[in-house]
């Protein structure tokens, strides 16, 4: 089954050209786009997408808005998570866009390749960051090399696993553990290693864990 894409830019031409590539994808079905954040919401939930894409500049409003705006309406249910597009390739901003809440950055250079490992990363529930500023962004934010000895080896495997994109579920069934386990064990993790959420523990992974 396809994985249902909204896509919000407030440049014709860039937008335009964006969704032509991604439609000759077979996994990806481009169910709405905008050129702004007004009215948009509504739309997004009419649509129903697995993931927004979004450009972190839409007028002089900011995409990772909208994870607050489809919290809001959500009603119980997840709503779509949020990749942020964006010709700003400063580590910073990425860094802003996800402690905001967005699932993931790739800039605008990366390549074909890397966006839609992005997309399909992203709709799948983990978090991806382009590689292009993963090494910069832990620079930081987290100074982990030295922590790494607090942390168990059962920590350490979920740290790796979850690195690579698993969500708690996948990891409990490929580990054979509650999802509430695994949970509780990354939350441990965290604290020792020094990182607030899974994009900044999934880097200090990449970094640190072999």
């Amino acid at each position: 089954m396809s994985l249902r894409l909204f896509v919000i830019d407030d440049h014709p031409v860039a937008r335009q050209g964006l969704v032509s590539v991604l439609e000759l994808d077979a996994g990806i079905d481009i169910v709405g786009t905008a050129s702004s954040l007004d009215g948009v919401i509504e739309r997004i939930c009419s649509a129903k997408p697995d993931l927004v894409l979004a450009d972190l500049l839409i007028g002089d409003r900011r995409g990772t808005e909208l994870v607050g705006l489809l919290a809001s309406r959500a009603n119980g249910t997840p709503p779509p998570p949020v990749l942020v597009f964006s010709s700003v390739e400063e580590p910073s901003t990425a860094l802003d866009a996800l402690e905001k809440g967005a699932s993931g950055y790739v800039v605008k250079t990366a390549s074909l390749e890397t966006l839609r490992d992005a997309i399909h990363t992203v709709a799948d529930g983990g978090n991806f960051i382009d590689p292009t500023l993963a090494a910069q962004m832990i620079g930081l934010r987290v100074n982990g090399p030295a922590r790494q000895r607090d942390l168990s080896k059962r920590e350490q495997e979920l740290l790796r696993l979850m690195s690579t994109g698993m969500t708690n579920r996948q990891i409990g069934g490929e580990l054979y553990l509650s999802e509430k386990t695994v949970k509780n064990y990354l939350t441990g993790a965290f604290r020792k290693i020094g990182v607030r959420n899974r994009t900044e523990a999934a880097l200090w992974a990449r970094d640190n864990l072999a």
